[in-house]
C-alpha cells in the first residue's frame, strides 16, 4: 500500500485511506459542478429571459407572474363596459336615422314607379281602359278603370306599404286612357319619424321625387 505524507504527521496506512476517500470525493464534485452550475444557470433563466407586460422573467418565475397580471382589474372592467355604452348611446341613434331613410327612400321609389306603371298602361290603352293607383290604410293599389270605385277588382295589384311610413295628400290618382294625364295634380306625401319624402303628380304627367 503507497503512503502518503501528510504535513506535520507521519503518513499511516489509514491517513492514506482517508486522504485518498477525500481526493475521490472532491474529484466527484468537480467533475459534477459543471452539470449544477448549468443547472443553476437554465434555473436563474440566464439561457432565456422572457417578457411579460414589460417586465423580464425567468423560465421559473414566468408561469407565477404572468398569471397573476393576466386579466383584467376591476376598473379595467368598469372603464370597457363605460366606454362601450357611451359608443353605443353615440351610435344607436345614427343606425335609426340610416334605417329610416333607407325604408323611407326604397318605399318612395316603389309608389313612384307604380305611378309610372299606371301611367303608361293608360297611354298604351291596355285593356282600352284608363289606370290608376289607390292609396288605403298601409297598402295602396295599381287598377283598372276611370275611378277606384269603378274598377275591375280582377286586375288590382295590391302592394303592402311600410307600417312605420305615413302617406299624406292624394290619395288617388287616375291616368286618363291614350294620353295618359292625370285627372289631378298635387303632391303625394311620405313621412317617417322626422324624415319626409314627397312624389309630385303634375298635369304634364311628369312624376317627380
Amino acid at each position: 500500500m503507497k503512503l502518503t505524507h501528510v504535513k506535520g504527521q507521519a503518513p499511516t496506512p489509514m491517513h492514506a485511506q482517508s486522504l485518498s476517500e477525500t481526493t475521490e470525493t472532491s474529484s466527484d464534485s468537480a467533475s459534477a459542478s459543471p452539470k449544477r452550475a448549468r443547472y443553476k444557470t437554465l434555473a436563474s433563466g440566464q439561457q432565456g429571459v422572457h417578457w411579460c407586460r414589460g417586465q423580464a422573467h425567468t423560465p421559473m418565475h414566468i408561469g407565477v407572474s404572468c398569471r397573476r397580471q393576466v386579466g383584467f382589474s376591476i376598473i379595467e372592467l368598469i372603464l370597457v363596459i363605460a366606454l362601450t355604452f357611451t359608443l353605443g348611446l353615440l351610435i344607436f341613434p345614427i343606425s335609426i336615422s340610416l334605417l329610416r331613410s333607407q325604408t323611407l327612400e326604397e318605399t318612395t321609389e316603389l309608389l313612384a314607379g307604380v305611378l309610372r306603371r299606371a301611367e303608361l298602361q293608360a297611354m298604351y290603352e291596355k285593356h282600352d281602359s284608363a289606370f290608376g293607383v289607390k292609396v288605403l290604410e298601409g297598402s295602396y293599389v295599381l287598377f283598372e278603370g276611370g275611378s277606384y270605385a269603378d274598377r275591375n277588382a280582377d286586375e288590382d295589384e295590391v302592394f303592402s306599404l311600410a307600417s312605420s311610413v305615413a302617406l299624406g295628400g292624394l290619395d288617388e290618382v287616375v291616368f286618363l286612357k291614350r294620353t295618359g294625364t292625370p285627372d289631378t295634380d298635387g303632391l303625394i306625401t311620405l313621412g317617417l319619424g322626422n324624415q319626409q319624402n314627397v312624389i309630385d303628380v303634375n298635369y304634364a304627367g311628369t312624376i317627380t321625387y
